[in-house]
């Protein structure tokens, strides 16, 4: 269920949201062995190690990108960034056109019953102090993803594309070509568990039962995907990092576009 202040049918949401799994599921049937695959797609933003598990997870990964793209037309690599001082990136391998799901954000799910407490920014400062890598994502209903190393940890799954975390923000004086958008992953019928194994996510508080979860109906699970906003090949893939002007910004980062940020931040 893909939206972002879209008026898209349900129903038509539902459809490009399993045809999108089952294509996942396409690439996975050719993955001979599905432990080593799901490790590989864990995530590390550290381009220092250069043991030799790392040098053959990085074969495994091109292996991979090349039947992604024979099957789509395009596959995602993470790979180090054309950035400078940027340490790894996202890229894509081939041609995607306009609003492609090239990646999906793994990790951890707060579920906005919690984020929106009024003591929740307290409570739990500690365990969001560390996040150097802005690898944490706030949707607009106040979901919060947590994409960080240690909220990847010890959790697997067969979804290739789940290292949307790697997207860097534009250097000053380029545009950035993909974006988030929130996606409810509404999983019913015979191929439930099947498609419960492609999800990137876990929850790490269970969604309250008198909570938004009431009126969303049967959600498995709140996520977050990229979007491509223009047709890109063979080109890193940057992503609007949007961060709130009420705290002090590091100094790599420029605003890309004054007018979404201040949409999203209401300033």
């Amino acid at each position: 269920k893909l939206y972002e202040k879209q008026h898209i049918s349900f129903r038509l949401q539902k459809r490009q949201q399993m045809l999108h799994i089952m294509k996942v599921k396409k690439w996975n049937d050719f993955t001979l062995n599905e432990e080593i695959s799901d490790k590989d797609i864990s995530g590390n933003n550290s381009i220092e190690e250069d043991s030799e598990k790392n040098i053959s997870e990085q074969i495994l990964k091109f292996a991979k990108g090349s039947l992604l793209k024979k099957y789509l037309g395009y596959s995602v690599l993470s790979l180090p960034s054309s950035i400078e001082n940027a340490g790894r990136g996202l890229f894509v391998d081939g041609r995607a056109d306009v609003g492609s799901i090239v990646a999906f954000f793994p990790g951890q799910v707060w579920p906005r019953e919690y984020v929106v407490e009024k003591d929740f920014e307290t409570k739990m400062l500690h365990h969001f102090a560390n996040d150097d890598n802005y690898e944490l994502s706030l949707r607009y209903d106040d979901v919060l993803i947590d994409s960080r190393k240690e909220a990847l940890e010890g959790h697997y799954h067969n979804n290739p594309w789940a290292i949307a975390q790697f997207a860097n923000h534009p250097p000053p004086n380029k545009m950035y070509n993909c974006r988030p958008v929130m996606c409810n992953y509404m999983i019913d019928g015979d191929n439930d568990e099947l498609l419960k194994r492609f999800v990137p996510n876990t929850y790490a508080r269970k969604p309250k039962f008198l909570g938004p979860k009431l009126i969303e109906g049967d959600v498995y699970m709140h996520g977050l995907v990229l979007l491509t906003t223009r047709d890109v090949c063979n080109e890193e893939l940057l992503m609007n990092y949007r961060l709130s002007p009420k705290f002090e910004n590091p100094e790599w980062y420029t605003v890309c576009d004054e007018e979404e940020n201040k949409k999203r931040w209401g300033v």
